[in-house]
């Protein structure tokens, strides 16, 4: 190849490699899912969407709900699906967690995205340093919307940050009770 063609091609490679990179249906959508299920699902319908998890376990928290965490290979997506009360019928999704740089929002938000690059693409982002048991934890906040049907919820996406390189290391999307 010549000098001529290589430079007719590098215009045409880059789009390429921009179009590749750019997420086709977006994994994360922010305050509402992940991998195309969205908090309040039930754990079936999640099962259905995403297959069967890789593993999975069942615990009791600390109000004594079930709280049953699902891995997949697919979408490295964990999710937490709770039931406050056997009673109340199939588990619903509340949590889901990624720490896998390939799940992204349409933006292309997610893993490995700086602090900044988050503050410029997301109004209302807020972001501190806090202790929680152990090492100081950066975390960046969205403002969150209402829970549908609820006066007191709400659904929120958090981005954990290394405080070392300033970069996302992890994606959290949940329902929480003020």
């Amino acid at each position: 190849m010549n000098r001529r063609t290589l430079a007719a091609a590098a215009p045409l490679a880059a789009a390429a490699a921009l179009t590749a990179a750019a997420p086709a249906g977006a994994a994360i959508v922010l305050d509402r899912g992940m991998a195309g299920v969205t908090l309040g699902t039930s754990d079936t319908a999640a099962i259905a969407t995403l297959g069967s998890p890789t593993s999975g376990r069942a615990v009791r928290d600390r109000n004594g709900s079930l709280e049953v965490r699902r891995y997949f290979k697919g979408p490295k997506v964990k999710y937490v699906a709770t039931r406050p009360d056997p009673s109340d019928g199939d588990l619903t999704v509340t949590t889901f967690v990624t720490r896998r740089g390939s799940e992204r929002t349409a933006d292309g938000l997610g893993v490995g995205t700086a602090e900044r690059t988050l503050k410029a693409k997301i109004p209302g982002l807020t972001c501190e340093t806090r202790r929680l048991g152990g090492p100081p934890v950066r975390e960046c906040f969205t403002k969150g919307r209402a829970v549908p049907d609820s006066e007191i919820g709400r659904d929120q996406t958090v981005f954990t940050i290394s405080r070392r390189t300033r970069l996302t290391t992890r994606v959290e999307i949940s329902r929480f009770y003020d």
